[in-house]
């Protein structure tokens, strides 16, 4: 029977089962749900019909999977429950699948797609992808994500939230409070005695005001352009003009036109270096041709291609290189097959005499980590004893060197395809645009993400393999020349500035 003193005094909002000397508590976990979706084509779907003792057993047993219980203790703790209708319904509304009333299915309700997906297209595999990324993004670890309900999990989140939303709501008031300070206090604070801040001293005694590459201006990551990247260049563009060097621009929208026009007037006002054609176009469109001044570059971590050794292929370790994207948005299935591509592509190659070298490329201690989603695929692989992960950080040099090592690379993140192009690693990249890869001419070798395959890997592979010389060169000599560029595409812009 469901004990509801027990329920009331020391779990409260859980549900509790007595059986004998046991005590059980029920959930359904998000793993749970998932496979009842699966199994029911929706989650909710055996709430809406007479629910058969087939169906019952079966929620039950997933409600109590963390027991591992045999058939016959779960038929013994079914027919002690008085009535396992509503101990189903219970445990939904605990899972915070339905509402308290019964009236409304909530789950369905509060989808909400990805920027991968469509609204058509929003699943209840999409709506825990999506929650999984988040959780993941601010410290939970993904097998804690998937033992926690749904309720568990978006307690969780609103918690995070109104942590980070109260920390953000100290902060601006104490900022107010020293801006009011200064403000009102301008003439003590300036004094003989006084000293400058470290940014405002840095600024007086600069000829130039480089912001550096990123994609700071734009409204995706902060509404209305509203993060202290961008307060720095205001302050430090009312001292002197600023270069914009190899950034990303746009979108802008904006809700506040206030800061609509701040952020007009301060790149109208700078030397703007877009390392893309798409930044070219948002900034023309923002601001209007004539009011731009526009230095077309490339992206500025290419210029490390000026401070490493090339490495002829027949140098190098017989090895392939793989950086893979366990952050990128997926549902269950799109993840496995993802991580299955992977491992048979690592098989092919250890078949044709090649060792496998996985780079992280986000290592934070927590999640997001690359680490633990490359031990997942390397599980998958026949001969995981040819798989090998840098574990620890690198700086930047040493990471170069390592890729450089590589006779071929396989690359996801951007980043890690310019390391691959710096270096002269041929490549074959999956990105979501192959418009970086053009810029090197070599978009053959780029698969779009929703034509991935084992068989698209293949063939570039081998089509890399048939003149792995020439190729690794080529790259070279293109991101020296790249290089070359980026920096006289900044001299160019300190010069105007000069005049």
């Amino acid at each position: 029977m469901i004990s509801k003193k027990l329920l009331r005094k020391k779990r409260q909002s859980m549900i509790v089962l007595k059986h004998e000397n046991k005590i059980y508590y029920p959930k359904l976990t998000i793993r749970s749900c998932l496979a009842i979706d699966k199994l029911f084509g929706e989650l909710t779907r055996p709430l809406l019909t007479v629910i058969s003792v087939k169906t019952q057993l079966l929620l039950l047993s997933l409600s109590l999977e963390q027991y591992e219980l045999s058939d016959d203790e779960l038929y013994d703790v079914a027919d002690s429950i008085e009535d396992l209708n509503s101990l189903i319904l219970e445990v939904y509304q605990e899972a915070g699948i339905i509402n308290q009333n019964q009236s409304e299915l909530t789950t369905e309700r509060e989808y909400k797609p990805t920027n991968n997906v469509r609204d058509d297209n929003v699943t209840f595999e999409n709506h825990v992808m999506d929650l999984l990324g988040q959780c993941m993004s601010i410290g939970m670890r993904e097998d804690e994500f998937y033992k926690s309900t749904l309720a568990q999990v978006t307690r969780y989140i609103e918690s995070y939230n109104k942590q980070q939303q109260s920390e953000l709501q100290e902060k601006a008031y104490f900022d107010y409070q020293l801006a009011n300070l200064i403000g009102m206090s301008v003439s003590r604070l300036l004094s003989k005695d006084a000293k400058y801040p470290e940014f405002k001293k840095a600024l007086k005694q600069s000829s130039v005001v480089i912001s550096v590459g990123g994609h700071h201006f734009t409204t995706m990551l902060s509404r209305d352009l509203v993060s202290s990247i961008n307060f720095d260049a205001m302050v430090a563009s009312s001292y002197r003009r600023i270069i914009c060097f190899s950034q990303s621009f746009g979108p802008f929208d904006f809700h506040n036109p206030k800061n609509r026009l701040l952020t007009q007037r301060l790149l109208s006002n700078s030397i703007l270096m877009p390392r893309e054609e798409k930044s070219v176009k948002e900034i023309h469109t923002f601001l209007g041709k004539e009011e731009a001044e526009v230095i077309p570059t490339y992206e500025s971590v290419l210029t490390l291609a000026n401070h490493i050794q090339y490495l002829p292929i027949e140098q190098r370790d017989n090895a392939v290189g793989i950086a893979i994207y366990c952050t990128q948005s997926r549902t269950v299935e799109e993840r496995k097959h993802y991580q299955q591509t992977i491992a048979d592509f690592c098989n092919y190659v250890i078949d044709k005499g090649y060792s496998i070298r996985f780079f992280p490329m986000e290592i934070k201690g927590s999640a997001p980590d690359d680490r633990g989603f490359i031990a997942e695929i390397i599980a998958k692989v026949l001969r995981a004893d040819k798989c090998f992960i840098y574990e620890d950080d690198m700086e930047t040099l040493e990471h170069l060197e390592e890729v450089s090592k590589c006779k071929i690379f396989l690359g996801h993140k951007t980043h890690s395809t310019i390391f691959a192009l710096a270096t002269g690693t041929p490549l074959a990249y999956h990105p979501k645009t192959i418009k970086f890869l053009q810029q090197f001419d070599m978009a053959l070798n780029a698969i779009d993400d929703k034509q991935l395959s084992i068989q698209a890997l293949i063939q570039v592979l081998d089509r890399l393999n048939t003149n792995l010389d020439e190729i690794s060169q080529l790259e070279f000599n293109r991101s020296q020349e790249k290089a070359k560029k980026i920096s006289s595409d900044l001299m160019t812009a300190i010069n105007i500035l000069s005049r």
